[in-house]
């Protein structure tokens, strides 16, 4: 009876329809960004993977494990701007200015990227950084990569994931 209400029945069902009508496209567009982003990260697993087992075999463009390296300062110091990195022949070369307490971090997470073999340390090691102008700044210590699950943003996929837990 409230639908078909002479008087207001026709606004109501229009609000209806254009209501079913957002949701859809809601839905749609969620399902969309997340089969989306998990064929890329399918993608990128498998990819990984065959780089693990072929990875003798395939050697890495010195451009390329630069920027590898250069990707991940940014969680292992505090200024990753004052490091300078080069790379040859899987050789990685770490110029540059660093505090202490970050030397042995930034080492083994260049050790960890994937194409390296070798690390040179050649860093500028300070105990305080107030009259070095690279390590200047109040910043706090990097903790490292973090999780997904752990994040303050999380990916389409681990969003719809645990969507799906609170709705059981």
């Amino acid at each position: 009876m409230y639908m078909y209400d002479p008087v207001l029945g026709r606004r109501r069902r229009a609000l209806l329809r254009d209501k079913c009508v957002r949701i859809r496209k809601a839905v749609t567009g969620t399902a969309r960004v997340t089969l989306r982003d998990v064929k890329n990260r399918a993608l990128g697993t498998v990819a990984e993977g065959r780089a693990a087992l072929f990875e003798d075999r395939v050697k890495v463009n010195d451009a390329v494990l630069r920027e590898r390296v250069r990707s991940i300062l940014g969680f292992v110091v505090r200024n990753p701007s004052s490091i300078n990195v080069e790379a040859s022949a899987g050789r990685v070369t770490l110029t540059g200015p660093v505090l202490t307490d970050e030397v042995q971090q930034l080492i083994n997470g260049v050790r960890s990227v994937r194409g390296g073999y070798d690390v040179e340390n050649r860093l500028e090691v300070h105990e305080k950084g107030d009259n070095v102008p690279g390590l200047q700044g109040d910043i706090p210590k990097p903790k490292g990569q973090v999780l997904d699950v752990f994040q303050d943003r999380w990916s389409p996929t681990n969003r719809f994931y645990w969507e799906q837990l609170d709705l059981y």
